[in-house]
Protein backbone atom coordinates (compact mmCIF):
# COMPACT_ATOMS: atom_id res chain seq x y z
CA UNK A 1 0.00 0.00 0.00
CA UNK A 2 1.24 3.20 -0.71
CA UNK A 3 0.91 6.13 1.12
CA UNK A 4 0.87 10.40 0.73
CA UNK A 5 4.32 11.15 1.74
CA UNK A 6 3.10 14.75 2.06
CA UNK A 7 0.57 14.09 4.58
CA UNK A 8 2.79 12.16 6.69
CA UNK A 9 5.53 15.03 6.43
CA UNK A 10 3.12 17.88 7.23
CA UNK A 11 1.50 15.77 10.13
CA UNK A 12 5.59 15.67 11.86
CA UNK A 13 6.42 19.54 10.74
CA UNK A 14 8.41 19.25 8.35
CA UNK A 15 8.45 22.70 5.79
CA UNK A 16 6.96 21.76 2.32
CA UNK A 17 9.01 21.32 -0.56
CA UNK A 18 10.00 18.49 -2.67
CA UNK A 19 12.12 16.15 -1.22
CA UNK A 20 12.61 12.04 -0.72
CA UNK A 21 11.62 10.29 3.22
CA UNK A 22 13.97 7.32 3.24
CA UNK A 23 13.13 5.66 5.75
CA UNK A 24 15.40 2.06 6.20
CA UNK A 25 13.24 -0.99 6.80
CA UNK A 26 14.23 -3.38 8.73
CA UNK A 27 13.01 -6.92 8.90
CA UNK A 28 10.64 -6.97 6.65
CA UNK A 29 8.46 -4.83 8.29
CA UNK A 30 5.09 -3.53 7.29
CA UNK A 31 4.74 -0.41 5.55
CA UNK A 32 3.06 2.28 8.28
CA UNK A 33 0.63 4.80 8.08
CA UNK A 34 1.04 8.03 9.45
CA UNK A 35 -0.65 6.88 13.07
CA UNK A 36 1.53 3.79 12.99
CA UNK A 37 4.71 5.28 12.36
CA UNK A 38 4.02 7.78 15.62
CA UNK A 39 2.79 4.70 17.40
CA UNK A 40 6.34 2.84 16.00
CA UNK A 41 8.56 6.04 16.99
CA UNK A 42 7.50 6.29 20.72
CA UNK A 43 7.46 2.28 20.84
CA UNK A 44 11.36 2.78 19.40
CA UNK A 45 12.18 5.00 21.99
CA UNK A 46 11.23 2.86 24.64
CA UNK A 47 12.52 -0.03 23.53
CA UNK A 48 16.41 1.87 22.90
CA UNK A 49 16.13 3.51 26.57
CA UNK A 50 15.84 -0.36 27.64
CA UNK A 51 18.43 -1.22 25.60
CA UNK A 52 20.51 1.38 27.20
CA UNK A 53 19.79 0.56 30.99
CA UNK A 54 20.03 -3.20 29.77
CA UNK A 55 23.43 -2.67 28.44
CA UNK A 56 24.33 -0.14 31.56
CA UNK A 57 23.13 -2.60 33.79
CA UNK A 58 25.81 -5.45 32.00
CA UNK A 59 28.89 -3.13 30.92
CA UNK A 60 30.58 -4.57 34.39
CA UNK A 61 33.36 -6.31 34.47
CA UNK A 62 33.61 -9.55 32.52
CA UNK A 63 36.60 -11.76 33.54
CA UNK A 64 37.82 -15.49 33.00
CA UNK A 65 39.85 -17.48 34.81
CA UNK A 66 41.95 -20.54 34.56
CA UNK A 67 44.17 -22.21 37.47
CA UNK A 68 46.64 -24.97 36.13
CA UNK A 69 49.96 -25.86 36.86
CA UNK A 70 52.23 -28.21 35.31
CA UNK A 71 50.97 -31.05 37.34
CA UNK A 72 47.41 -30.28 37.16
CA UNK A 73 45.86 -29.28 33.52
CA UNK A 74 42.36 -30.27 34.06
CA UNK A 75 40.93 -26.92 35.02
CA UNK A 76 37.39 -26.19 34.41
CA UNK A 77 36.57 -24.75 30.95
CA UNK A 78 35.67 -21.23 31.73
CA UNK A 79 32.34 -19.70 30.30
CA UNK A 80 31.89 -18.52 27.16
CA UNK A 81 31.78 -14.76 26.88
CA UNK A 82 29.99 -12.06 24.94
CA UNK A 83 31.12 -8.69 23.91
CA UNK A 84 28.65 -6.25 22.71
CA UNK A 85 28.23 -2.40 22.17
CA UNK A 86 27.25 -2.65 25.91
CA UNK A 87 30.19 -5.16 27.10
CA UNK A 88 33.60 -3.73 25.51
CA UNK A 89 35.91 -5.47 27.52
CA UNK A 90 36.52 -9.35 28.71
CA UNK A 91 39.91 -10.59 30.77
CA UNK A 92 41.69 -14.07 30.76
CA UNK A 93 43.65 -14.42 34.12
CA UNK A 94 45.81 -17.32 33.47
CA UNK A 95 46.48 -18.23 37.02
CA UNK A 96 49.29 -21.03 37.98
CA UNK A 97 52.80 -20.99 38.27
CA UNK A 98 54.59 -21.27 34.53
CA UNK A 99 50.78 -20.33 33.59
CA UNK A 100 50.71 -18.40 30.12
CA UNK A 101 48.02 -17.07 27.40
CA UNK A 102 47.33 -18.91 24.26
CA UNK A 103 48.37 -18.65 21.64
CA UNK A 104 51.25 -16.20 22.78
CA UNK A 105 53.16 -13.52 21.37
CA UNK A 106 54.17 -10.20 22.43
CA UNK A 107 51.30 -8.19 22.30
CA UNK A 108 48.98 -10.61 21.66
CA UNK A 109 47.30 -9.55 18.80
CA UNK A 110 46.43 -12.90 17.45
CA UNK A 111 43.44 -15.21 18.59
CA UNK A 112 42.65 -18.66 16.60
CA UNK A 113 39.62 -19.20 14.85
CA UNK A 114 36.40 -20.52 16.16
CA UNK A 115 35.29 -22.69 13.95
CA UNK A 116 36.41 -25.68 15.08
CA UNK A 117 34.77 -27.11 17.85
CA UNK A 118 37.09 -29.81 18.63
CA UNK A 119 39.74 -27.68 18.32
CA UNK A 120 42.37 -27.94 21.71
CA UNK A 121 44.21 -25.15 23.37
CA UNK A 122 47.54 -27.45 21.82
CA UNK A 123 46.50 -26.73 18.25
CA UNK A 124 45.86 -23.43 18.66
CA UNK A 125 48.98 -22.48 20.17
CA UNK A 126 50.86 -24.30 17.87
CA UNK A 127 49.47 -24.36 14.27
CA UNK A 128 49.93 -20.60 12.70
CA UNK A 129 46.88 -21.76 10.12
CA UNK A 130 44.34 -21.57 13.30
CA UNK A 131 45.43 -17.99 13.95
CA UNK A 132 43.85 -14.68 13.20
CA UNK A 133 44.52 -11.14 13.95
CA UNK A 134 41.70 -10.25 15.43
CA UNK A 135 42.16 -6.69 13.46
CA UNK A 136 41.44 -8.66 10.34
CA UNK A 137 38.62 -10.90 11.84
CA UNK A 138 36.66 -7.52 13.49
CA UNK A 139 37.39 -5.76 10.02
CA UNK A 140 39.06 -3.15 12.27
CA UNK A 141 41.01 0.19 10.70
CA UNK A 142 43.83 -0.83 13.25
CA UNK A 143 45.92 -3.67 15.15
CA UNK A 144 43.68 -4.34 18.43
CA UNK A 145 45.76 -5.72 21.32
CA UNK A 146 45.49 -7.36 24.78
CA UNK A 147 47.02 -5.48 27.27
CA UNK A 148 49.06 -7.89 29.82
CA UNK A 149 49.54 -7.55 33.79
CA UNK A 150 51.72 -10.04 35.69
CA UNK A 151 49.56 -11.30 38.63
CA UNK A 152 51.85 -11.51 41.81
CA UNK A 153 52.01 -14.14 44.24
CA UNK A 154 50.87 -16.59 41.40
CA UNK A 155 53.29 -16.24 39.15
CA UNK A 156 50.66 -16.77 36.41
CA UNK A 157 49.13 -13.42 33.41
CA UNK A 158 46.09 -11.41 33.21
CA UNK A 159 45.21 -10.42 29.41
CA UNK A 160 42.62 -7.56 29.20
CA UNK A 161 40.62 -6.95 25.73
CA UNK A 162 39.11 -3.47 25.38
CA UNK A 163 37.23 -2.89 22.28
CA UNK A 164 36.03 0.72 21.01
CA UNK A 165 32.34 0.83 19.52
CA UNK A 166 33.88 1.38 16.17
CA UNK A 167 35.84 -1.72 16.31
CA UNK A 168 32.71 -3.84 16.36
CA UNK A 169 32.31 -5.94 12.83
CA UNK A 170 30.03 -5.71 10.43
CA UNK A 171 28.34 -10.12 11.49
CA UNK A 172 28.61 -11.58 14.41
CA UNK A 173 32.27 -13.47 14.96
CA UNK A 174 33.61 -15.72 17.40
CA UNK A 175 37.52 -16.38 18.33
CA UNK A 176 39.57 -18.78 21.18
CA UNK A 177 42.22 -17.68 23.44
CA UNK A 178 43.16 -19.97 26.20
CA UNK A 179 46.05 -20.66 28.82
CA UNK A 180 48.57 -23.33 29.38
CA UNK A 181 51.84 -24.37 30.89
CA UNK A 182 54.96 -22.44 29.19
CA UNK A 183 56.33 -25.57 28.67
CA UNK A 184 54.01 -26.83 26.32
CA UNK A 185 53.95 -30.21 27.01
CA UNK A 186 50.43 -30.22 29.07
CA UNK A 187 47.13 -31.17 27.78
CA UNK A 188 45.38 -27.83 29.17
CA UNK A 189 41.57 -27.81 28.52
CA UNK A 190 41.04 -24.18 29.60
CA UNK A 191 39.58 -22.78 26.05
CA UNK A 192 37.50 -19.71 26.26
CA UNK A 193 35.68 -18.88 23.28
CA UNK A 194 34.51 -15.14 22.87
CA UNK A 195 31.39 -13.85 20.53
CA UNK A 196 31.68 -10.36 19.64
CA UNK A 197 28.62 -9.18 18.24
CA UNK A 198 28.15 -7.41 15.60
CA UNK A 199 27.46 -3.21 15.68
CA UNK A 200 23.85 -1.80 15.10
CA UNK A 201 23.17 -0.50 11.51
CA UNK A 202 23.07 3.25 11.03
CA UNK A 203 22.21 6.40 9.35
CA UNK A 204 24.55 9.13 10.07
CA UNK A 205 23.03 12.41 8.22
CA UNK A 206 22.40 10.30 4.44
CA UNK A 207 25.50 7.52 4.74
CA UNK A 208 23.94 4.58 6.01
CA UNK A 209 25.87 1.62 7.42
CA UNK A 210 24.48 -1.71 7.44
CA UNK A 211 25.22 -4.76 9.93
CA UNK A 212 23.76 -8.26 9.90
CA UNK A 213 24.20 -9.34 13.04
CA UNK A 214 21.68 -10.89 15.07
CA UNK A 215 20.63 -7.46 17.41
CA UNK A 216 21.84 -5.10 14.01
CA UNK A 217 18.31 -4.21 13.29
CA UNK A 218 16.06 -4.11 15.63
CA UNK A 219 15.24 -0.52 14.62
CA UNK A 220 14.10 1.32 11.43
CA UNK A 221 16.23 3.63 9.95
CA UNK A 222 15.00 6.51 8.05
CA UNK A 223 17.32 9.26 6.40
CA UNK A 224 16.04 12.36 4.18
CA UNK A 225 17.05 13.59 0.57
CA UNK A 226 16.11 17.13 -0.61
CA UNK A 227 16.76 19.55 -2.76
CA UNK A 228 19.38 20.96 -0.51
CA UNK A 229 20.72 17.77 0.11
CA UNK A 230 20.46 15.32 -2.70
CA UNK A 231 22.93 12.69 -2.03
CA UNK A 232 22.98 8.94 -0.26
CA UNK A 233 25.83 6.58 0.66
CA UNK A 234 24.77 2.78 1.29
CA UNK A 235 27.57 1.17 2.73
CA UNK A 236 26.72 -2.55 2.14
CA UNK A 237 30.25 -3.53 4.16
CA UNK A 238 32.81 -6.50 3.01
CA UNK A 239 30.49 -9.12 4.56
CA UNK A 240 27.86 -7.15 2.68
CA UNK A 241 26.13 -6.55 -0.97
CA UNK A 242 23.70 -4.37 -2.72
CA UNK A 243 20.83 -6.61 -3.95
CA UNK A 244 21.47 -5.46 -7.54
CA UNK A 245 24.94 -6.12 -9.20
CA UNK A 246 25.15 -2.96 -10.00
CA UNK A 247 23.13 0.20 -8.89
CA UNK A 248 20.23 -0.48 -7.20
CA UNK A 249 16.71 -0.54 -9.19
CA UNK A 250 14.42 0.19 -6.64
CA UNK A 251 11.32 -1.76 -5.83
CA UNK A 252 7.73 -0.89 -5.14
CA UNK A 253 7.19 -1.09 -1.62
CA UNK A 254 4.44 -3.90 -2.32
CA UNK A 255 7.39 -6.58 -4.07
CA UNK A 256 8.25 -9.05 -1.70
CA UNK A 257 11.15 -10.34 -3.32
CA UNK A 258 14.03 -7.60 -3.47
CA UNK A 259 16.60 -9.76 -5.54
CA UNK A 260 13.82 -9.29 -8.37
CA UNK A 261 12.17 -6.29 -8.62
CA UNK A 262 9.81 -4.92 -11.86
CA UNK A 263 10.23 -1.23 -10.60
CA UNK A 264 12.98 0.42 -12.39
CA UNK A 265 15.15 3.58 -11.68
CA UNK A 266 12.91 5.46 -14.34
CA UNK A 267 9.80 4.72 -13.03
CA UNK A 268 10.75 7.26 -10.38
CA UNK A 269 13.28 9.59 -12.09
CA UNK A 270 12.25 10.15 -15.56
CA UNK A 271 15.63 11.41 -16.68
CA UNK A 272 17.50 8.94 -14.59
CA UNK A 273 20.98 7.94 -15.58
CA UNK A 274 23.35 5.34 -14.30
CA UNK A 275 26.13 7.50 -13.73
CA UNK A 276 23.48 8.72 -10.81
CA UNK A 277 25.05 5.33 -8.80
CA UNK A 278 28.81 5.25 -8.19
CA UNK A 279 30.51 2.87 -6.34
CA UNK A 280 32.25 5.01 -3.42
CA UNK A 281 36.06 4.39 -3.40
CA UNK A 282 36.22 5.17 0.57
CA UNK A 283 35.07 1.81 0.92
CA UNK A 284 34.13 -2.09 -0.11
CA UNK A 285 30.94 -2.43 -1.01
CA UNK A 286 29.95 1.31 -0.36
CA UNK A 287 27.59 2.90 -2.86
CA UNK A 288 26.61 6.77 -3.56
CA UNK A 289 23.51 8.10 -5.05
CA UNK A 290 23.79 11.77 -6.44
CA UNK A 291 20.77 13.29 -7.99
CA UNK A 292 22.06 16.28 -10.73
CA UNK A 293 19.50 19.43 -8.95
CA UNK A 294 17.53 20.15 -11.96
CA UNK A 295 16.66 16.70 -12.20
CA UNK A 296 15.29 16.04 -8.93
CA UNK A 297 12.20 14.48 -8.57
CA UNK A 298 8.96 16.79 -8.61
CA UNK A 299 6.79 13.83 -7.94
CA UNK A 300 5.58 11.39 -5.10
CA UNK A 301 6.22 7.81 -4.46
CA UNK A 302 8.44 4.98 -2.59
CA UNK A 303 10.30 2.50 -3.32
CA UNK A 304 12.79 0.31 -1.49
CA UNK A 305 16.33 -0.97 -2.36
CA UNK A 306 18.69 -2.67 0.13
CA UNK A 307 21.50 -4.95 1.30
CA UNK A 308 21.97 -8.45 2.11
CA UNK A 309 25.17 -10.80 3.59
CA UNK A 310 27.41 -11.25 0.59
CA UNK A 311 27.36 -15.33 2.67
CA UNK A 312 23.97 -16.99 1.94
CA UNK A 313 24.59 -18.90 5.49
CA UNK A 314 24.61 -15.44 7.48
CA UNK A 315 20.98 -14.86 7.85
CA UNK A 316 20.12 -12.10 10.56
CA UNK A 317 16.27 -12.36 12.03
CA UNK A 318 15.30 -9.70 8.86
CA UNK A 319 17.25 -8.59 5.83
CA UNK A 320 18.05 -4.81 5.97
CA UNK A 321 16.28 -3.23 3.52
CA UNK A 322 15.34 0.69 2.55
CA UNK A 323 11.73 2.31 1.57
CA UNK A 324 12.36 5.49 0.08
CA UNK A 325 9.19 7.67 -0.33
CA UNK A 326 8.96 10.87 -2.66
CA UNK A 327 6.47 13.79 -2.02
CA UNK A 328 5.84 16.66 -4.13
CA UNK A 329 6.99 20.07 -3.52
CA UNK A 330 3.93 23.08 -3.17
Amino acid sequence: MEHDCGTQHRSRGFILQARMLLMFCVGGLPLLTSEQATAQRVQNVVQHRTLLQQHASASGKLVRKCWLSHENTNSDTPAPATLSAGQLSVSLRCLGNGNQVVPHDEDMQRVCNAGEDAMTVAECAEREAKQIKLRALLGASSDITWRKKLISGSNGEKWKLKLQVSELPLSDEQFVVGCRHKSGDADSQCKLVVTVEARVSSAVGNVVTCAYGRHSNADTLRAELSEENRTLTIDCGATGRLQHATYPDPCSPSEADTEDCQTTNEDLFPKFDESWWREDSRGENRHTLRIPKEEFPAGSGQFVVGCAPSDESVQPPGALHEKQGVRRGG
